[in-house]
């Protein structure tokens, strides 16, 4: 039988906003969700894989130009 995560179980697990899920999926950077018989959103590990992947994508640069920052306030070489 294939595990299905609600809402919140996404949101803890990747780590990001309520609306920042929401955002993603309206803008379709990320697929949209499944639905159970009443209507709420659903995410398999699948799903949990892209949406993690893609908020990686997300922070990774930002990660990058922090690390560039502090290597030039230190005066290394980045």
């Amino acid at each position: 039988m294939k595990e299905f995560y609600k809402v919140n179980d996404v949101l803890k697990k990747i780590g990001i906003a309520r609306s920042t899920l929401y955002n993603w999926e309206k803008a379709g950077l990320i697929p949209p969700p499944k639905r159970n018989r009443a209507g709420y959103r659903i995410y398999d590990k699948d799903d949990l894989k892209k949406i993690e992947e893609y908020a990686f994508k997300i922070e990774y640069p930002q990660e990058q130009f922090q690390l560039f920052n502090h290597k030039q306030a230190k005066g290394q070489k980045a």
